[in-house]
């Protein structure tokens, strides 16, 4: 699987999960009224629930309706990210793949992430200069040193495999 929107949604239950995990204890199941996390909230006027039309979780704030939506502009208000810009969506991604453990990363969305964060302080390796200075040259065998099987009885030389000591 790759980090992409529809990839989150089919791993988290429709980004049920992803709520649970942000929202921990104060969530008790759909359809259930609970404070809000975004500011000091006197009455319980939050809900998750199943949007049928989207098929997806949703964030409902009745005491605020600048603080609704689904699972992906709920991590955005957390982390100050908005879903209208790309690179800041794809940060929201990133952020529940990893707090949730799902592992949907690909190799090559990790090295672009890294790149990305790290910005001039990563080379990729292709880049890097030889650390050899000079053109490697083929290896050298190793010498092998006879031994006269006679002169070497004496000395407690191991015999080769599949043979006999005289």
């Amino acid at each position: 699987m790759a980090l992409d929107k529809q990839s989150i949604l089919e791993s988290t239950t429709g980004g049920y999960d992803v709520f649970k995990h942000f929202l921990g204890s104060r969530i008790q199941g759909t359809g259930k009224a609970f404070k809000s996390p975004f500011y000091d909230d006197t009455k319980a006027a939050c809900y998750v629930y199943f949007d049928k039309r989207s098929r997806v979780y949703k964030f409902k704030d009745f005491g605020n309706a600048e603080y609704s939506g689904d699972c992906f502009f709920f991590v955005g208000k957390i982390f100050a990210l908005a879903c209208e810009h790309s690179q800041e969506f794809l940060r929201i991604m990133e952020i529940i793949d990893q707090e949730l453990g799902l592992g949907l990363e690909s190799n090559t969305q990790k090295v672009e992430r890294v790149i990305r964060d790290k910005g001039e302080q990563v080379i990729k390796a292709s880049k890097l200069p030889s650390i050899h200075g000079r053109a490697p040259h083929r290896a050298e065998q190793p010498s092998i040193q006879r031994i006269d099987s006679r002169s070497a009885v004496g000395a407690g030389a191991a015999w080769p495999l599949g043979t006999r000591s005289p």
